[in-house]
């Protein structure tokens, strides 16, 4: 049995609840090494997938036309500014892990009546002598509104 045409998918998953799917079919030619041709298109599909999900990348003009045309419905990726390549990055020198990770750069809107304001108040009941590190911790992920922020400071208080 002879192999004359590969079809390769990957799926991607951006957010919660959100997957994309990306796939190519891609017709033989004779000389062509099956596994050299499979990780060629995931190399391309990986690509097109990081143009249409952050298109502030560079890119150069074919580049640009292969993701528009891979996803139609999608907004158009950006045309480089630039033609030229863009610089190399180079990695900065290792240094020890001394400073505490980095608080995402988004928190979640959290207001009152929500479930999780009262999962964070249980939390602070069953351990009170962790009540503290219970609300930095939330605080971290987290962005209450006055009233939860007041409901948060009251629990830590009463345990």
């Amino acid at each position: 049995m002879k192999t004359t045409s590969i079809n390769v998918q990957i799926t991607k998953c951006p957010k919660q609840y959100e997957a994309v799917r990306l796939g190519m079919e891609i017709q033989l030619e004779p000389g062509d090494v099956e596994a050299e041709v499979i990780k060629a298109a995931h190399a391309e599909l990986c690509k097109t997938y990081d143009a249409l999900m952050d298109p502030a990348k560079v890119m150069d003009g074919a580049e640009v036309a292969k993701a528009n045309q891979a996803n139609p419905n999608a907004k158009p990726a950006a045309a480089p500014a630039d033609p030229a390549p863009a610089p190399e990055k180079k990695e900065p020198a290792k240094e020890p892990a001394k400073e505490p990770a980095k608080e995402p750069a988004k928190r979640e809107p959290l207001v009152f009546g929500d479930p999780r304001v009262q999962q964070i108040v249980r939390r602070m009941e069953k351990e009170p002598s962790k009540a503290a590190d219970v609300m930095d911790n939330a605080l971290k992920y987290f962005e209450p509104d006055a009233q939860v922020m007041n409901v948060l400071k009251l629990a830590a208080k009463i345990v």
